[in-house]
């Protein structure tokens, strides 16, 4: 039923402290809160919020991207589901893109294949600390990965725990929740 589940970049509905700072932007924080697992039936945007070393949350700012996919591939024996969310395009070299301490990127995937032939769900994350750095992290659930999906697959929410790592930085754990909410599903046939 689930599978890999890729979101790039926006994530909504988290915690307690969400409906008191909703688009706080994301800064250093020793200490931090941890995050649980957003209520999949209570999503009503997309969002992400960090926690541990990090602190913060951000909206999917209107000029941002969110894409939905259901793939279905005869071939290989099966279908997965694809989330990606993005506040802009950014990159390393650019200095925090477009919204420093606010640019985020998530890809959730549901039933992707893993290395060994086997099916797993994951999320990358990336976003940019108010100074412009960037970070990456994210997971499988064999490596800590907490995911829900409704049941008509348009809203998503997860929760992991896992070392933030950037090219300027030393790595960190950090922990992220989000969530994902599509206006529609794109069926696509691969394989076919």
């Amino acid at each position: 039923m689930l599978a890999a589940v890729m979101v790039a970049a926006a994530v909504t509905g988290c915690s307690s402290s969400e409906a008191d700072s909703p688009d706080t932007g994301f800064v250093r924080q020793e200490r931090g809160s941890a995050l649980d697992l957003p209520d999949v039936d209570a999503v009503t945007g997309n969002r992400l919020e960090l926690g541990i070393s990090w602190a913060g949350a951000a909206l999917l700012p209107a000029e941002g991207t969110t894409t939905c996919r259901h793939v279905t591939d005869p071939r290989a024996g099966g279908e997965h589901w694809d989330y990606e969310v993005s506040t802009s395009d950014f990159a390393d070299y650019d200095g925090g893109g477009e919204f420093p301490g606010r640019d985020f990127a998530v890809r959730a995937y549901l039933g992707t294949w893993t290395e060994n032939g086997g099916r797993t769900d994951a999320v990358h994350i990336q976003f940019s600390g108010p100074g412009g750095s960037h970070h990456r992290m994210g997971g499988t659930r064999e490596e800590g990965l907490s995911i829900a999906v409704s049941a008509d697959h348009t809203a998503l929410a997860f929760m992991i725990n896992s070392l933030a790592t950037s090219i300027d930085r030393e790595p960190r754990w950090t922990a992220a929740a989000g969530t994902i909410l599509c206006d529609a599903i794109e069926e696509v046939a691969s394989g076919a």
